[in-house]
């Protein structure tokens, strides 16, 4: 009836975009920019389609646009410094966020985006990333009287309810560690899960189908859901996501319950004066080493922080490729912004010296063909053919994703921020992990992850020893064989797999909080 109706051209991008049907919503926007160019919220919402579809460069010019348009519009900073990020440009990527914060200093999203891209940058300090922790919290939380009067009863030694926030109950990486500790719970102990999923999956039915309560915390303003864990008297309530995307890290400001812990889903403090734990381990954390990084009392959990369970129907260990290629094939599987230009220069001195070795990298963001380019271009400049550096993207299925591994040798760990789930999921496929020590929980993984399994040789301590670690594998194509074949049942036997062992050990540590509130 009116073709040049340009609203009803966007509002129907919004509706495709949320039914997921992005190339047609791609064509309304365009049709309603067609119409009215300068309608900055347009530029903005066909950028995010953009970015959903790793069309980052793109994105990119579609936020600036908006933000030409706009020049306060601080959504548009925001998601601009996140696909930065994606392209691995972290300088640019944190000037977006700070940008935002400087037009909204309590946009709390932004400033949890750059404190999770502060930790992929390779120059900033354990010290500046903690400063940038306090700095979220003077900014965003509001300085009201905590009402810490709680109705709990302080019987030391009663069953406890313990509640679990997290928008990460679906098939995520937090999924494949909280799962085992959902299932293994004893009967002391009440769980509640808070889920914060905007997207239910096959994951979050079996997680739902593990606990005796599960309250959907969508639409819910952190007001409602405090009131709401006050009434459920849960006397632990653990976050599971940190400062990473739809955390209700705010909610822990309102101090819910007595007890309040963080664990798994970040590598550091949350900054909240009101989290009074983070539970981590020896190895991740070293005893006098990182306390003065974080606000919370740091409880180390016996032998390691993790455990893992792997999905079903993972595909068996196969035969080492170089076997049957008569190549050595290196690859890391780590997200691209977690890689860097040392981390590049590093990878590309491993190649140089095992002759014809191929690099095999796998991340959702290699769909960007531009960034795919940036890439290769790097190793070209360190003097590493085109054809011996492999980039995939995202692939069909977790199983195919895991299928991956049969095509690799050795994995090597990104640095300063290491992997955990791909350290593991690498480990369980038989394929060894070479990692580099640092100086704290970030860059500290897999120093954990390899002790859990006694491959204390493959951390390195210096750069050098990272790239000598790398050689001395891919030189002795025997042993390499023998080691793939060993590590599944070596870490099916491992701390990192006994599920029953490390719950209950979970649940002491929750038990100690608790009688040291009550006393």
């Amino acid at each position: 009836m009116k073709p040049d109706f340009e609203q009803a051209h966007y509002n129907l991008g919004h509706v495709l975009r949320t039914q997921g049907k992005l190339k047609k919503a791609i064509e309304s926007y365009d049709k309603a920019i067609q119409l009215k160019p300068d309608f900055e919220q347009t530029h903005y919402n066909r950028g995010n389609i953009l970015q959903k579809q790793i069309k980052l460069k793109e994105a990119i010019e579609s936020y600036d646009k908006a933000i030409e348009l706009k020049s306060d519009y601080v959504e548009a900073y925001n998601n601009r410094g996140k696909t930065l990020r994606d392209l691995g440009r972290l300088d640019e990527s944190i000037m977006s966020f700070e940008q935002a914060l400087v037009l909204r200093p309590n946009f709390s999203e932004a400033h949890s985006n750059l404190l999770l891209a502060s930790h992929y940058h390779p120059k900033l300090s354990s010290e500046a990333i903690f400063k940038k922790h306090i700095a979220w919290e003077k900014s965003n939380v509001v300085q009201n009287k905590i009402n810490e009067s709680y109705k709990n009863d302080k019987n030391p030694e009663r069953r406890l309810k313990v509640g679990y926030i997290s928008p990460d109950f679906r098939t995520h990486s937090v999924a494949y560690f909280i799962e085992p500790i959902l299932a293994h719970h004893d009967e002391t102990f009440e769980i509640y899960c808070y889920s914060a999923v905007n997207r239910p999956d096959e994951t979050t039915k079996r997680i739902e189908r593990l606990v005796t309560h599960w309250v959907s915390i969508i639409g819910k303003s952190d007001e409602e859901v405090a009131t709401r864990i006050r009434d459920d008297r849960i006397d632990i309530l653990v976050d599971l996501a940190g400062h990473t995307a739809k955390n209700r890290l705010l909610l822990f400001a309102h101090k819910a319950a007595p007890i309040q812990v963080t664990y798994l889903g970040y590598p550091n403090t949350t900054g909240l004066p009101t989290m009074d734990y983070r539970l981590t381990d020896d190895y991740a954390d070293p005893s006098g080493k990182t306390e003065k990084l974080h606000t919370e009392k740091l409880i180390r959990l016996s032998s390691t922080a993790w455990c893992y369970r792997p999905p079903k129907k993972i595909p068996e260990v196969k035969e080492y490729p170089a076997k049957v290629k008569g190549i050595v094939t290196f690859g890391s599987f780590n997200a691209s912004y977690k890689l860097n230009d040392k981390v590049y220069e590093l990878w590309a001195k491993i190649l140089s010296r095992v002759k014809d070795s191929r690099l095999l990298l796998k991340s959702t963001n290699f769909a960007d063909e531009g960034l795919k380019t940036q890439i290769t271009e790097k190793f070209l400049k360190q003097g590493i053919e085109r054809d011996r550096i492999i980039l995939q993207g995202k692939v069909a299925s977790h199983k195919a994703h895991m299928g991956y591994y049969h095509k690799i040798d050795i994995a090597l760990d990104s640095f300063p921020y290491h992997g955990t789930t791909t350290t593991c999921e690498a480990l369980y496929m038989g394929v060894p992990v070479v990692s580099l020590e640092g100086e704290d929980h970030r860059s500290r993984v897999g120093v954990s992850l390899l002790n859990q399994v006694k491959l204390q040789r493959l951390i390195a301590k210096t750069e050098e020893e990272y790239i000598e670690i790398a050689c001395s594998l891919a030189s002795d194509l025997e042993a390499l064989g023998k080691l793939r074949k060993s590590l599944r049942p070596c870490m099916e036997k491992s701390p990192l797999m006994d599920e029953t062992k490390f719950t209950h050990g979970l649940e002491k540590a929750y038990r100690e909080m608790w009688q040291k509130w009550c006393n």
